[in-house]
């Protein structure tokens, strides 16, 4: 038996297994991925808990997770920069969410238009709020060290898992999956996209809706920022994050559009997938107005406009396609949609069902917080 089964072998599924080898050290993790290979997050961009709220319990992980990434990257020689992010407003109205948002981080500064283009020349607005903890990193450095570092723990890890169905005790589960069961103590799940399914396999049911989105994402070769620069997001569909952003090597990442082309999470199949919600009869009084506010934002104008409006110099023929990524999902629930965490505890298990494109690099913190919910269950939000 093991003494604990952590299902997902991303991010958070090795930060979980490195901080339960320092809660119990020589136990006997076993790591379900689903794939034969765990496809990391090119995206380099260390976000900031900005979105999160003060004082919350969200707030306080993706603080905490970015501090952690940073320190792991000190100990492992992995690069990054600490380049701070500028959240540029393009009128007045705007610079008054900014300073709603600046209460949210006692670090920040709203800056004026003079002092914003002091500090970035290329960057266009009126205003902006600085943002001294973002940064960028070398992503797939940082799993490669994690993995390293979980394996030489202990920690065993099998690939093409697919779970099919669980059986959850008050001290121990059975994790059967298109290979054979296995048996454990306890269990973490974090499978990302995949997460609510595994969840009501554990007949822990959740009143969302989760849709993929596909994230199409850019390389300029020329580089001409010192920050991270961003449009104010959109208060209807605040997982279309767009950014600017410097790299390691000297160029440019532009993002993230979403895909209108074709695969799964383009954005004809999102609308096609909100228009068929039938559960919640009071969904259908929003539909229309996100239909046509995914139809505006999931255009290519759309993208350009946006990343055009902090950065004028950036022409759409300087865009190169670099990568795409398939997200995690978006979630809808009580009419809107959800762009916060979203926990469950179980008999002798914890669930992340969504993490929001803010904390996606606050991994360390989330694992840590997954371990102490299994021996310490609190009200998750």
């Amino acid at each position: 038996m093991y003494d604990m089964v952590i299902v997902g072998s991303n991010l958070t599924g090795l930060s979980a297994a490195k901080a339960f080898h320092e809660r119990e050290e020589g136990a006997r993790v076993l790591i379900l991925a689903q794939s034969t290979e765990e496809a990391y997050s090119e995206n380099n961009m260390i976000d900031t808990e900005i979105y999160a709220g003060k004082n919350t319990v969200e707030q306080n992980l993706v603080k905490q997770g970015h501090e952690e990434l940073y320190r792991f990257c000190d100990q492992h020689s992995i690069p990054y920069k600490k380049c701070g992010k500028l959240i540029v407003a393009k009128d007045e109205k705007e610079v008054e969410l900014l300073h709603f948002l600046q209460r949210n981080d006692e670090n920040s500064t709203v800056l004026s238009q003079e002092e914003l283009f002091e500090r970035e020349p290329f960057a266009l607005g009126v205003g902006a709020l600085y943002l001294p903890s973002a940064g960028i990193v070398e992503y797939k450095k940082v799993a490669s060290a994690l993995l390293q570092e979980v394996t030489e723990s202990g920690a065993e890890i099998r690939y093409d898992e697919k779970v099919k169905s669980i059986v959850e005790g008050k001290k121990s589960v059975v994790v059967e999956t298109n290979n054979g069961a296995y048996y454990a103590k306890k269990y973490i799940n974090c499978e990302e996209s995949q997460s609510d399914k595994v969840a009501k396999l554990s007949d822990y049911y959740t009143d969302i809706e989760k849709f993929p989105l596909q994230r199409q994402y850019y390389s300029v070769k020329e580089a001409k920022l010192q920050h991270i620069v961003s449009p104010v997001p959109s208060a209807l569909v605040p997982f279309v994050n767009i950014y600017v952003a410097p790299t390691l090597n000297g160029g440019m990442e532009v993002g993230s559009s979403i895909n209108e082309g074709h695969g799964k999470g383009n954005i004809k199949e999102f609308i096609s997938n909100i228009s068929s919600i039938r559960k919640v009869s009071s969904y259908k009084s929003m539909l229309g107005t996100y239909k046509k506010a995914m139809k505006d934002v999931g255009s290519e104008e759309y993208f350009l406009e946006q990343v055009q409006t902090v950065i004028p110099s950036i022409a759409r023929e300087d865009l190169i396609p670099h990568f795409t990524e398939q997200d995690q999902a978006v979630v809808i629930t009580d009419d809107q949609f959800r762009d916060g965490f979203f926990f469950i505890n179980g008999e002798c298990s914890a669930h992340v069902v969504q993490i929001p494109y803010y904390g996606r690099k606050a991994s360390f913190a989330i694992g840590q917080y997954l371990v102490n919910q299994v021996y310490e269950p609190t009200l998750l939000s």
